[in-house]
């Protein structure tokens, strides 16, 4: 379900610009092969969720996990994230 969300979102992508764009960029996630191709878009999201797990510091894995993955979710799914993302959860796992 979620990469049929990212791929409806990636028709603007990439946006070297954009904040998600920068942000995967940090991450190091990798978005295009060898020859320059853009990846399979699950490739993208398992890249980004390993490496998303080995941020240490808490608030800014959640900002880039509301950066990289809650702009492709329904609004009210987002919200929720947003919640988690925001909220003080000393690194437990959202609800």
């Amino acid at each position: 379900m979620y990469e049929i969300e990212m791929h409806a979102y990636r028709s603007s992508m990439p946006d070297i610009d954009g904040d998600w764009y920068k942000t995967a960029i940090k991450l190091g996630v990798a978005l295009f092969d060898s020859l320059g191709h853009a990846r399979d878009l699950s490739a993208i999201v398992n890249d980004a969720l390993s490496r998303l797990a080995k941020v240490p510091d808490s608030d800014e894995r959640r900002q880039m996990e509301y950066t990289l993955l809650g702009l492709a979710m329904p609004l009210e799914a987002r919200k929720a994230f947003e919640e988690y993302c925001v909220g003080s959860n000393n690194g437990a796992a959202p609800r």
